[in-house]
Formats: structure tokens, C-alpha cells, sequence
């Protein structure tokens, strides 16, 4: 599956069951660091967070896979925007998207928002999908946002939409690179138009 194909796949049920109570928190609250969790069985919840980190690890299970008593793994990194995107102002909604490569079974998929600052959250170990959508804060609601650009975790400058897999202890590095949307003639213009593909 293309990678813009498999995001849309994994947002557009995410948007739709999660509803009004996701929008509003993007949209009336105070942005910054914040996260929530979807999954069939138990609907949206938020993920706590732990000395200023967002963690998973205090709200779900480990990851099906992981070794017995593996801890969870913090992970972080910067934003990278190609040239093209020079013009934006900062104040954009960054939302990353991460979910397992077996979601379809387990069913866990986290939605965090950050700012083009970077980002630092805690995950069990395992294999992760990673996407990061860049919106215009400026929309009167959420599903009204342009998506102004995508991007995927980035290693040694190339970007890579395959699964990362997250395993060991400590930190863990990974940069993401986002790319101007124009780059991606399938990708959707608002997140309304995620909804209505799905």
C-alpha cells in the first residue's frame, strides 16, 4: 500500500469515531503537548503525561510482541521542513500519527499533537507506522484544516515510510521530514475529505 493510502486508511476511522470530543480538544483548548489513544474495543482516551514526557506505557498493555518486562522506550526528535515550506510561521498544529503494523488485530493507534519544535513521547517496543500531518492553525475547526504538509520518520536525510521497529533501552532518535502536501497528488487538502474517503 502507498504510503499516503495506508494514512488515510488508518486517520479517516480515527476521525470518525472519535468525533466531537477529539475536535474540540485540537481546537477550543490550549494547544501544546498532548496525546490521545484510539482503538475499537475502549473509543479515545488521553495519554497521561509522566515528568513532561507523554507515555503510552501508563495507559495501555505492551505491544503484544514485546519481550516480558521490556520497558517503554522514549523516543524524539526534530521536525525537518523541506525548502518549500520556509514560509511557515510556527504556529502551525503539528499532529503525529503512530500506529503498530498490526493495529488491524491489537487495535492501538495514538494521535499526539507538538509543535514544528520537535517532539519526545514514550512507546512499549515494538514495529510503529509514523506519520506527521503539519495544519493551518488558523482553521475554525478541525475537520476545516488545510493539511499543509506530511512527512515520515527520516534517516540519514531520505525519508521512509516503512515501519520503524522500536526495541532496546533509553532513547531513541528518529527525525521526521516533511514535505510540502503538492508534493503528493493523492493526498487529501482538509481532514473532512479523510472522512468522506473512508
Amino acid at each position: 500500500m502507498e504510503p499516503v493510502s495506508a494514512l488515510i486508511t488508518v486517520l479517516g476511522p480515527i476521525l470518525v469515531h472519535a468525533g466531537k470530543r477529539l475536535f474540540d480538544r485540537w481546537i477550543d483548548g490550549p494547544r501544546g503537548q498532548q496525546g490521545l489513544i484510539f482503538d475499537p474495543q475502549s473509543g479515545v482516551r488521553e495519554i497521561p503525561s509522566v515528568s513532561g514526557t507523554l507515555s503510552v506505557a501508563n495507559a495501555t498493555a505492551p505491544y503484544p510482541t514485546a519481550l516480558p518486562d521490556a520497558p517503554p522506550v522514549t523516543i524524539g526528535g526534530d521536525f525537518f521542513l523541506e525548502e518549500s515550506l520556509d514560509w511557515l510561521r510556527g504556529d502551525e498544529i503539528v499532529l503525529l500519527l503512530i500506529f503498530e503494523v498490526n493495529y488491524q488485530s491489537h487495535g492501538q493507534v495514538y494521535l499526539f499533537e507538538f509543535d514544528l519544535g520537535g517532539y519526545a513521547l514514550e512507546l512499549w517496543p515494538g514495529d510503529y507506522f509514523f506519520y506527521t500531518l503539519v495544519l493551518d492553525p488558523e482553521a475554525p475547526n478541525l475537520l476545516d484544516a488545510e493539511i499543509i504538509a506530511l512527512g515520515y520518520p527520516d534517516f540519514g536525510e531520505v525519508a521512509d515510510p516503512n515501519p520503524i521497529s522500536i526495541s532496546g533501552y533509553g532513547a531513541f532518535a528518529m527525525d521526521m521530514l516533511v514535505f510540502d502536501r503538492l508534493e503528493f497528488p493523492e493526498a487529501p487538502c482538509f481532514l473532512s475529505e479523510v472522512i468522506a474517503g473512508t
